[in-house]
């Protein structure tokens, strides 16, 4: 949920709220008779972007967003160890957005 504010007829600016889960799915080798089972957690963050229309349907954009995790088992934290992926925390990104 999100609510974009538009200026100078090129810029936008947009606040969002976000939610959602994550879900990993534990596979078992089959030998140890291990279940197919998984671990989920629920995310909740909040961020900002800004959009400049480059040419027409082209946009460049830059965004900050923050995201916690809650509802996670320690199950689900070793598997995103061994992963090597954090879905909590801040992080930044830039990208160009393709408009139809």
């Amino acid at each position: 949920m999100g609510k974009g504010f538009h200026f100078a007829r090129n810029f936008e600016a947009r606040l969002y709220l976000l939610g959602g889960y994550d879900y990993i799915k534990n596979t078992g080798d089959g030998v140890s008779g291990d279940d197919d089972s998984g671990n989920l957690a629920y995310i909740i963050g909040a961020g900002a972007r800004l959009a400049v229309n480059i040419y027409y349907p082209v946009q460049l954009l830059a965004g900050l967003e923050a995201n916690t995790l809650f509802g996670e088992d320690l199950q689900y934290k070793i598997n995103r160890l061994d992963i090597g992926d954090d879905r909590a925390g801040v992080s930044f990104y830039v990208g160009l957005r393709i408009c139809f």
